[in-house]
């Protein structure tokens, strides 16, 4: 499954053609930081139900342009400290954490909701900051 996700899926980007005849591609690459891995298959075996959310993620992600996630996901930036970041919910109380900026899309951590807020926020920001 992890292995899928950080696999490139190749769209087509309507514009100017090459020399070729053939419309440029843009690809959405989606990468995850050291750890993420590790984080998300321990939330997936506990609750097996993120990894359909997992999934979504991944497919409206790498749509050109991205599509936007469910209503219920939560899709938002993050606040200080940790305003670089995105998260979305994957499930009632495990937060996806990650980065889309232009045509990248950064994993880096899969955590509860409790480690946003307070002094677990700033704990969290370093230790993002130092991936």
């Amino acid at each position: 499954m992890i292995r899928r996700l950080l696999q490139g899926k190749k769209s087509s980007l309507p514009g100017s053609t090459a020399s070729s005849g053939v419309a440029p591609e843009r690809v959405i690459r989606v990468t995850s930081k050291e750890g993420f891995k590790e984080t998300y298959r321990a939330f997936a075996e506990q609750h097996p139900a993120i990894k359909a959310r997992i999934k979504i993620f991944n497919e409206l992600k790498r749509l050109i342009p991205p599509g936007q996630l469910p209503a219920e996901m939560n899709d938002a930036r993050l606040n200080a400290p940790l305003e670089d970041y995105r998260h979305c919910h994957l499930g009632e109380d495990i937060i996806l954490i990650y980065t889309h900026e232009g045509d990248d899309v950064t994993l880096y951590t899969v955590c509860q909701h409790d480690e946003l807020t307070g002094k677990r926020a700033k704990s969290m920001a370093k230790r993002l900051d130092q991936l």
